[in-house]
């Protein structure tokens, strides 16, 4: 999902000042969907340039920050559009990690360890941040709130994605501090890596 229907989303139910958008995406679907000013500034313009959201007051000055935005009937179109599309099957993840361990060679495989640790190390602190978000939303009281329930499933589902990412970390090293201590076979292309240049050895 792109952030332009996640905004849309929001401005068909409530109208907005640009900056408040990013802080209500973060608060119905978790830190994960954090927009920055620049990526918030474009999405919105664009969105306005494409007739699906609109000013619906005018500031006294041109700052753009002060003007309140509401989507329009085009923009309500196209989410009911995006709405009904079927929701787009799960996708492998590319993990930087993995593709430099293995295109290390042996010369700089024992330096991705370092990394593996860097990795780790972050992944866990995120981990933390995100469940201690998802614990610190309140579910009791008369009424149930229905944002904090569904804030709840989208930051769980983070959580599972940190920890798989985490047992793939830990996986990495427990391959790489293994393949580390074989007599092994490399590729030609990666063992030429070890190999001075060619006029150092013609020397």
């Amino acid at each position: 999902m792109s952030a332009k229907h996640a905004l849309l989303g929001l401005l068909l139910g409530q109208r907005a000042y640009r900056y408040q958008l990013g802080d209500r995406l973060e608060e119905r679907l978790g830190p994960g969907w954090k927009l920055n000013s620049g990526q918030l500034y474009r999405t919105c313009q664009r969105l306005e340039h494409d007739g699906l959201i609109q000013r619906v007051d005018t500031a006294k000055d041109d700052q753009d920050e002060r003007h309140v935005f509401s989507a329009t009937v085009a923009g309500a179109e196209d989410y009911d559009g995006w709405f009904r599309e079927r929701t787009s099957r799960p996708r492998i993840v590319r993990r930087p990690l993995l593709a430099k361990i293995t295109l290390a060679g042996p010369g700089r495989l024992v330096d991705t360890l370092e990394e593996i640790d860097r990795c780790e190390q972050e992944c866990v602190a995120e981990l933390r941040e995100y469940l201690h978000r998802r614990d610190a939303i309140p579910l009791g009281g008369l009424r149930v709130r229905a944002d904090h329930v569904l804030l709840r499933l989208n930051l769980s589902a983070d959580i599972l994605h940190l920890e798989a990412e985490l047992n793939v970390i830990r996986l990495a090293r427990e391959q790489v501090t293994w393949l580390l201590g074989q007599n092994a076979v490399w590729p030609p292309s990666q063992e030429s890596r070890l190999l001075p240049p060619a006029d150092a050895r013609s020397g």
